[in-house]
């Protein structure tokens, strides 16, 4: 950790530490600066999920993500986080070439990619402008993952915050099974207030 702090120079660092590890983070410098919890369960192709409630904005459409939309998502995930990754939402893109895609007035207002992962399906980021779209996104997602495999085991990680996208998913059948923390070491990006990351690629990834 100490070679790669050094090696990293004057950049912000961020990681997602356990239990074991959120000591020597913090004795490295790092700072805690909100909690992710692991949401997870079986979806079954045949189960009915709730409705969420509607955006604030009437003119939301949601529908599959296409490659044609990756250089707006690419923009959306930047503005959240507060620096680009455009490899990183190209590599999960390429791994599956699943998601979902909000627009409003036509503009991708918020989307989430889907993946492969184990014997399900990891869901992430997910990015919106509200909590109620990243509700509404999520609930769009699983029923994507649920259509593509019969009891379909789905994982989410979000922020600890985001009680009404934890309702959602408390809903559509899947639970909190672990909570662990981010952290960062330097200053804040500079990210968008008005965008943001309701869903992480992973817990490695941020």
């Amino acid at each position: 950790m100490q070679s790669a702090i050094r090696d990293a120079g004057p950049r912000t660092l961020g990681l997602v530490a356990t239990v074991a590890g959120l000591k020597l983070y913090q004795s490295l410098g790092f700072a805690d600066i909100g909690g992710i919890e692991q949401w997870q369960g079986t979806i079954s192709s045949t189960a009915a999920l709730p409705e969420v409630a509607a955006s604030s904005a009437a003119d939301i459409t949601l529908r599959e993500l296409v490659a044609a939309d990756l250089p707006a998502a690419r923009a959306l995930d930047a503005a959240a986080l507060g620096a680009p990754r455009n490899e990183l939402i190209d590599a999960v893109w390429q791994s599956s070439g699943r998601g979902i895609a909000a627009l409003q007035g036509g503009q991708l207002s918020g989307f989430a990619l889907l993946r492969a992962a184990g014997h399900g399906t990891t869901i992430g980021p997910v990015i919106a402008d509200d909590e109620t779209l990243a509700a509404r996104i999520a609930a769009k997602a699983i029923e994507t993952a649920a259509a593509s495999a019969a009891n379909a085991i789905v994982r989410f990680d979000i922020p600890a915050s985001a009680s009404l996208l934890a309702r959602q998913l408390e809903q559509s059948g899947l639970r909190c099974v672990d909570r662990v923390t981010l952290m960062r070491r330097g200053e804040p990006l500079p990210a968008d207030p008005h965008v943001q990351r309701f869903g992480l690629v992973s817990q490695a990834f941020g």
